[in-house]
């Protein structure tokens, strides 16, 4: 690696970025550059931006199963 080489390291809610420092007698280090949580990430998209005054119940989708009366 270069000596200005990022390591960004991510999950479902944080993003980590650490900086590389190579040393010619102890090798490579990491050194933390910036850490952010995103506490967003664990929901529902749905949620956080439907109105739920316009949502409908659904009672029988489309793949629904309706039992043997429905195969004949």
């Amino acid at each position: 690696m270069t000596p200005s080489s990022l390591v960004i390291v991510t999950d479902r809610g944080s993003l980590k970025a650490y900086r590389v420092n190579e040393t010619p007698t102890r090798g490579p280090s990491l050194q933390l550059v910036q850490a952010f949580n995103m506490t967003d990430a664990h929901g529902r998209l749905v949620d956080k931006v439907s109105d739920l005054a316009g949502r409908f119940p659904v009672t029988e989708g489309a793949g629904a199963h309706r039992g043997p009366a429905s195969i004949a």
